[in-house]
């Protein structure tokens, strides 16, 4: 059945994790990758084009084939998790029923205009983790415009952000320090490898580098 619901600013849909804008799906709009649509009170996410990877085991969304989207719609069991009711509306009371007690009342202005980056599905790890700690961390970028040469540098590293270049190593350290993050990359071996496994699991801390 229609959600009765009725939006008015910015929603976003959380799936496993990942955070999706959403937009009212109209027939004449056309979608983005990434985003999800409201439809007859439920949120399907778009993923694109039909292929052969993908083709074989639709999870729920819209997809388009020949031109035209295709609805894969949830089944009974799932409709609760697609279901309009878990759209979540950025506003100030949202912001309110998630801040903690103890902070200054400027932070939960401030955070009225928090900055939800859309994680894509071509995006790459590096990026998804940066995307992921600033979706959990719910901030403004206007407050860390310090942590910047001017406005341009802050500008410049959220269009990259953004935009379908991979992050550099580089990048990834800069958004860290920014947002005052450590990290752990650590390889260990997979067991395909017959002739050369590897004993021993290597730990690249960003407090020792």
């Amino acid at each position: 059945m229609p959600s009765g619901r009725v939006f008015f600013g910015r929603c976003v849909f959380i799936l496993n994790g990942d955070i999706h804008e959403v937009k009212p799906f109209f027939n004449d709009i056309k979608l983005k990758i990434g985003f999800a649509y409201m439809k007859d009170g439920l949120v399907y996410i778009y993923y694109g084009k039909l292929n052969k990877l993908n083709k074989d085991e639709l999870k729920p969304g819209i997809y388009q084939e020949k031109g035209v989207y295709k609805f894969i719609k949830p089944s009974k069991k799932e409709r609760s998790v697609y279901s309009t009711d878990n759209v979540t509306e950025l506003n100030v009371d949202w912001m309110f029923d998630r801040v903690d007690e103890n902070r200054d009342i400027e932070i939960i202005n401030n955070n009225s205009d928090v900055y939800i980056p859309i994680i894509r599905e071509n995006d790459d790890p590096l990026k998804i983790a940066i995307k992921k700690a600033i979706i959990e961390k719910r901030i403004n970028l206007k407050n860390y415009k310090g942590k910047f040469l001017d406005n341009y540098a802050l500008n410049n590293r959220k269009s990259g952000l953004n935009g379908p270049t991979k992050m550099s190593i580089t990048n990834f350290k800069t958004w860290c320090e920014v947002l005052g993050l450590e990290w752990k990359l650590e390889l260990s071996d997979n067991g395909t490898d017959k002739m050369n496994p590897m004993k021993n699991s290597i730990l690249i801390d960003s407090n020792k580098v």
